[in-house]
């Protein structure tokens, strides 16, 4: 289903300081990022990766984030969530 929307490669990270140091190797079109994550949670990897590319499509998912930390992660740069 993927390829079918263009999607050629599909990167992963464990951890949130994987996902931002992934983030500046790769430049991905899209990241979808869990706001809690080992090492750096979602909400400080999605802070470091906007302020190093300010056009960064980022969609934070989380089944046990609250309201407050999606706000705040749209008000930090989050291009939605999920």
């Amino acid at each position: 289903m993927t390829t079918e929307l263009g999607i050629t490669k599909v990167i992963e990270a464990e951890d949130g300081q994987k996902a931002v140091d992934t983030y500046k190797a790769e430049r991905p079109d899209l990241v979808l990022m869990d706001i809690t994550m080992p090492e750096k949670d979602g909400i400080a990897a999605l802070k470091e990766i906007v302020e190093f590319d300010k056009n960064a499509k980022v969609v934070m998912a989380s089944s046990i984030g609250t309201s407050e930390k999606l706000a705040e992660a749209i008000e930090l740069g989050a291009y939605n969530f999920l």
